[in-house]
């Protein structure tokens, strides 16, 4: 053996030991950081069974369209979209168990965030194909582009793809909207068109009393994780600039309008406008919030 040769096999066998070694390390982090990063699983049997029965749904609900319009129209009717929690200063959590917890076992509510979230793990629980995406909100926005701060869901049937959203207090399509571009479709409500945009990728329109289509919210087709919704989410519930912050914003749907309370005045809509508006006092907003919206007194 040539001099030296000991002291090269012991380098040779450090070195292959190391990057052994440094292979596990580098393992362990990626499993650990995908351990972290996993979308969470969908909600069990018996909470499915549990969600539903707070939207008034029951028996077999096939994997179709017409199921995926159903829960949405009835998801909008019985669940509030409210901001008590920011409101009180109370954190939110976006995890599938709270939010469970909150809309399911305490019927309560929340904005999109959280309503939609919580709408994805039961299409999911049900046995949809559901990918999340994020929204920037166009309709009602000052000038510019605004941030994406709105969480919507598109779900994959054999014969296509499917926006759903009930994450939204103003009138929004009530139906699982067919992602075809420049058709028209109608909730019953409003007329709804996608088309697309080169900034936006694509645009979704509504046409609800005016004469013309407005456009209501853009976005692309990049898949979001539990993650990406923290930011934004953490902005509407701190930042000064932030609407949700400032007073009530409380909303339900019934069959031919809904109901709003923004700050202290009492709003029944039709056809997104206001048919009916009454000013209520602070010691009358508790009974409003049980009697009109669901939100046990208290909560």
């Amino acid at each position: 053996m040539p001099a030296g040769g000991h002291a090269d096999e012991r380098i040779i066998f450090r070195v292959v030991a190391f990057s052994l070694m440094k292979g596990k390390v580098c393992k362990k982090i990626r499993e650990e950081g995908s351990r972290k990063r996993r979308i969470p699983m969908a909600y069990s049997a018996e909470q499915v069974k549990a969600y539903l029965a707070r939207i008034g749904l029951s028996g077999e609900l096939p994997l179709t369209a017409e199921t995926l319009t159903r829960i949405v129209s009835a998801h909008y009717q019985t669940v509030p979209y409210e901001n008590l929690f920011i409101l009180s200063g109370t954190p939110l959590d976006l995890s599938p168990e709270a939010l469970f917890q909150k809309i399911v076992l305490e019927h309560r509510g929340g904005f999109c965030f959280e309503l939609n979230a919580a709408l994805g793990e039961l299409l999911e629980g049900l046995g949809f194909s559901v990918t999340h995406l994020a929204a920037r909100f166009l309709r009602g926005e000052p000038e510019g582009i605004p941030m994406r701060r709105h969480h919507i869901l598109l779900v994959h049937l054999p014969e296509g793809d499917y926006l759903c959203d009930a994450g939204i207090m103003r009138e929004a399509s009530r139906r699982a909207l067919p992602l075809v571009y420049d058709r028209t479709f109608s909730d019953g409500m409003g007329e709804y068109r996608f088309q697309k945009d080169p900034f936006y990728g694509t645009v979704l329109l509504q046409r609800l009393s005016e004469p013309e289509f407005v456009p209501f919210f853009g976005f692309t087709m990049e898949p979001q994780i539990p993650a990406d919704y923290v930011m934004p989410c953490f902005y509407c519930e701190k930042h000064p600039d932030s609407p949700f912050i400032k007073d009530y914003m409380v909303g339900i749907y019934t069959e031919k309008g809904s109901w709003n309370l923004v700050g202290h005045s009492l709003r029944r809509l039709e056809n997104g406008r206001i048919a009916e508006q009454w000013e209520l006092t602070e010691k009358e907003l508790s009974g409003v919030l049980e009697a009109r919206f669901g939100i046990p007194e208290g909560k």
